[in-house]
């Protein structure tokens, strides 16, 4: 849900007058996720160490990258809108993670090569999103039997995990959910979604290349609405080990997520963080921190996480 951020910087690159830009609160791109850019050029791309694979199914194809040890877990990061899998990069290289776990990353349905074979185009339907994903959690789950499959989930992402566990019930084990929308009422479209879902908005950012990666994250926004209208049954019936972390300071996800998610989130079995000072990027700030709560989840002890 990185889409308010995006769409400054795109409003910014369209020239439009600066009554509206100041309106938009133009910000220079924070200086983590620069550094984040720079890794994934000069580390990411070239890391021998990192299997690429794409994985076929009912006429869509998957872009799969997969890096560590299957000793302890698997672990299946899943991006945010608009995203790829290398927003994973400083975790599918960590190696406090990599040393012991899998770490899988994709690119979700309708975005980079994750495509229908016949066709590329969106998959703005979480439904739509878990089925298509399925296969993967599926044959990860074949692979590696013996271990517990971990979903991370980031914005946009956390909201589609729990709907990707209820899909895949046998073969999911645990769900580290990072500042996601869990309800439906507090993930309802802003002013720059419906801007952008107007005519003379979906013009001006079909100008550039971010623009029309936020036409289509602009679907995956509204697809919400649907996709968590039964957030709260399926938080209760949730049955495996859940963390959720929420920061205080996120100006993309409203905060109160966390309170909704904790509840419905059965206590026997889950754990909500909140991080006072911490914004929307944790793929990028808290590497550690998901590195501890994953390794939590493979032993269910909740509270090492925190």
């Amino acid at each position: 849900m990185d889409f308010s951020f995006l769409m400054k910087r795109v409003v910014l690159c369209l020239g439009l007058s600066a009554g509206l830009c100041t309106l938009l609160a133009c910000s220079p791109m924070p200086s983590a996720i620069k550094q984040q850019q720079q890794f994934i050029q000069s580390d990411l791309l070239t890391n021998p160490d990192i299997e690429h694979y794409q994985l076929t199914a009912d006429n869509f194809t998957l872009n799969v990258h997969a890096n560590g040890r299957a000793d302890q877990a698997v672990m299946v990061w899943i991006h945010g809108t608009p995203g790829s899998w290398q927003d994973s990069a400083y975790l599918i290289t960590e190696p406090s993670l990599t040393s012991e776990i899998r770490v899988v990353s994709f690119d979700r349905p309708g975005w980079g090569l994750s495509q229908y074979q016949d066709q590329a185009k969106p998959v703005a339907n979480m439904q739509a999103q878990a089925k298509l994903i399925s296969p993967l959690i599926q044959h990860l789950k074949q692979k590696y039997p013996e271990l517990p499959l971990i979903l991370v989930g980031h914005s946009w992402g956390a909201s589609l995990a729990p709907i990707i566990a209820e899909h895949n019930p046998q073969q999911v084990d645990g769900l580290l959910l990072l500042a996601g929308g869990m309800s439906k009422q507090l993930t309802q479209a802003r002013w720059y979604n419906k801007f952008a879902s107007s005519s003379v908005g979906h013009y001006l950012l079909s100008l550039s290349d971010m623009g029309k990666q936020l036409n289509q994250a602009n679907l995956d926004m509204f697809a919400l609405q649907d996709g968590l209208a039964d957030s709260p049954e399926r938080l209760a019936s949730l049955k495996i080990p859940v963390v959720l972390v929420q920061g205080g300071k996120d100006h993309l996800v409203d905060p109160k997520n966390a309170d909704f998610a904790e509840r419905y989130l059965p206590t026997q079995h889950s754990k909500v963080v909140r991080l006072a000072e911490q914004g929307h990027f944790m793929q990028v700030e808290q590497v550690a921190l998901i590195s501890r709560c994953t390794y939590a989840l493979v032993n269910n002890k909740l509270n090492d996480c925190g």
